[in-house]
């Protein structure tokens, strides 16, 4: 892969055409599955750059238009010059979000991944202070409370929990992108709404990642569907990645229906345009009024909560077990095109869309592969899946005080530790045995020769400018 930027604009015929293959039909878009043009493992290496002295410009010239991940020195400048560590204290997360309610994700056992469905065995609502309660040590991890889910608090095994990303009220057509309790800091000034380096990009959504792992623990094999900037408050994480171009190599869970230039990848019965758009978006490229509130009315097959960007399912059901999972053992990737489509049921809410997993809760989310590394070893991994040997990985290790750039569509899995084996804390520090990380998704570009105008289309402006406008008015 050269170091040239490319727009994409070779690939930007919409129309669709029948894919027959293995006699399945269906409408899939007129050219290559995958037609990803970004830089790719092993021909390219995973820098690490300064923040300091690197402009926008030059992030997105080097970077975000070449689709190419990067470890940074350093953290996006707070008011006073306070580090972010400082700001992320129980004390400070529980006086401006303590009563907030959040959804956090369980485990059932130290040994399993998150990233599992959020069914009700694995998702429990508790206030931020509960929370911090179970994961923290001290005394912070000794206090009793009452669970807003009516949950008893001793019986939770803080390893086991793991805070993330928040969905929202169904009835909420525009969800605000931040979640408790990045909101309220936001509010506060305590850190920044869009970090300077994003530039011209638009903000999906900010998240806090918080958790507490002696050994590690790991989010499981998965990609995100927006451009990352994952800022590492406490611990370290390790990071193993793949590029987009061996997308179907890597057994995801949903049935693909192409990778975009870009890295986006969209799903059959989730298609979307290259920056994320509901495919069946209405009204011209240049984001006039009626873009916006057409896909509102019109969409019938999308129902993808914006702030829901590393794509949890939360449901009260169990797993569907009639999922052909035998039938997709042997990993080729013309033969899945086939399996499970009578399994995949057109959702009629119409929220506006970021393109995500829109099937029904109990099944497994689409960014995520069937693959497990912590269960299997290389050769069980093969055996399983042979398509898998074709991929190249690259493992990395992103510290306190890092930040990661990692384009949309790069499929990784994030073992996250506790920082208490390389740490001098104290022992009144109640944040100690935590892992702390804040990131920034960003909708994926879709114009890469121009900084000054990254997108083709002006839609997610204008959707971030009402979901703003709405937040503002409620608060009046």
């Amino acid at each position: 892969m050269s170091d040239e930027k490319f727009d994409g604009s070779d690939d930007d015929d919409y129309s669709g055409s029948k894919d027959t293959r293995n006699g399945v039909g269906g409408t899939f878009l007129g050219f290559t599955l995958n037609g990803y043009k970004g830089v790719t493992l092993p021909t390219t290496d995973i820098p690490t750059i300064t923040l300091d002295g690197t402009s926008p410009e030059v992030f997105f010239r080097d970077f975000v238009s070449k689709r190419k991940p990067c470890i940074i020195n350093g953290h996006p400048a707070l008011k006073d010059d306070t580090p972010w560590r400082d700001q992320f204290t129980y004390n400070k997360l529980v006086a401006c979000a303590g009563t907030d309610v959040v959804q956090v994700e369980k485990r059932l056992t130290v040994s399993e991944t998150f990233g599992q469905n959020r069914t009700a065995e694995r998702q429990i609502e508790m206030s931020v202070q509960e929370f911090l309660d179970c994961v923290c040590d001290g005394k912070a991890g000794k206090r009793k409370r009452e669970s807003t889910n009516k949950c008893t608090m001793d019986g939770l095994n803080g390893e086991n929990l793991y805070l993330s990303t928040q969905s929202h009220e169904d009835d909420d057509e525009y969800p605000h992108p931040f979640s408790a309790p990045c909101r309220q800091m936001m509010e506060k000034g305590w850190i920044p709404m869009k970090p300077d380096l994003a530039g011209g990009l638009i903000l999906q959504s900010c998240n806090l990642w918080m958790g507490r792992s002696r050994d590690g623990s790991s989010s499981g094999l998965h990609h995100d569907y927006h451009d990352n900037l994952y800022v590492l408050v406490r611990g370290k994480k390790r990071f193993r990645l793949f590029s987009p171009d061996q997308a179907e190599n890597l057994a995801t869970n949903g049935i693909i229906d192409r990778v975009y230039f870009n890295g986006r990848i969209s799903y059959v019965d989730a298609e979307t345009r290259a920056d994320g758009r509901p495919i069946d978006f209405s009204g011209d490229e240049d984001g006039d009024e009626d873009d916006f509130s057409a896909t509102n009315e019109e969409s019938t097959n999308q129902d993808v909560i914006i702030g829901k960007g590393f794509d949890y399912v939360s449901s009260g059901e169990e797993e569907d077990e009639n999922i052909d999972w035998e039938a997709n053992a042997e990993d080729n990737f013309d033969d899945e095109m086939s399996v499970a489509g009578d399994d995949l049921e057109q959702d009629d809410n119409k929220n506006i869309s970021n393109g995500a997993d829109t099937r029904d809760d109990d099944k497994p989310v689409d960014s995520f592969s069937r693959i497990d590394f912590t269960s299997k070893d290389r050769c069980a991994i093969l055996n399983e899946f042979p398509n898998f040997a074709k991929c190249t990985e690259c493992i990395l290790e992103v510290e306190a005080g890092q930040m990661l750039y990692l384009p949309c569509g790069w499929f990784h899995e994030v073992t996250s530790f506790s920082e208490k084996a390389n740490s001098s804390s104290t022992e009144d520090d109640a944040m100690k045995n935590c892992h702390i990380a804040v990131n920034y998704w960003f909708h994926p570009p879709d114009n890469l020769n121009d900084e000054t105008r990254p997108y083709s289309s002006n839609f997610w402006g204008k959707y971030l400018d009402e979901v703003m406008d709405k937040s503002k008015r409620k608060k009046e």
